[in-house]
């Protein structure tokens, strides 16, 4: 089958014949405010295995109170906490699909598990990821403030 490039991880010309037309994926464009569509969203789901760093969707889906699903890869583990008692979503194995839909389920059956976890992550978002922390945490780790 050819490929749409000419990349290892590149998908098929039908795949992208069909995410083109919206019969897999339903692509908005670019967007000047992301806020209403992840208020409108229940979970933010990205099944990402590229090198990153820490990915902006999810810090800002966290920030908004919604519970992550994302792959245990560079950046995006950083962003889940599985701990039972302060689980903010369900980091999985990079490429399992069986996990993404198991995770992705588990909150279709436990709707209660969409609000707590996304209060874990928005917390866990403030601890982490406040920017006057990271900011204060660079400077020492640079030797330029204590």
């Amino acid at each position: 089958m050819p490929h749409y490039d000419n990349n290892i991880d590149s998908i098929s010309e039908d795949l992208f014949d069909k995410i083109k037309s919206g019969e897999v994926i339903n692509y908005l464009g670019l967007v000047n405010d992301v806020k209403p569509y992840i208020r409108d969203a229940s979970v933010i789901v990205l099944p990402s295995y590229y090198g990153e760093g820490v990915p902006r969707c999810l810090l800002e889906g966290m920030a908004m109170g919604r519970p992550v699903i994302t792959c245990n890869s560079v950046g995006c583990r950083e962003t889940v906490t599985d701990l039972p008692d302060n689980r903010n979503g369900f980091l999985i194995p990079v490429r399992d699909i069986a996990a993404l839909a198991g995770s992705m389920m588990h909150y279709l059956s436990n709707p209660t598990d969409i609000i707590l976890n996304g209060r874990n992550g928005r917390l866990f978002a403030e601890k982490k990821f406040d920017v006057n922390l990271v900011n204060a945490q660079m400077l020492k780790i640079m030797k330029v403030a204590s």
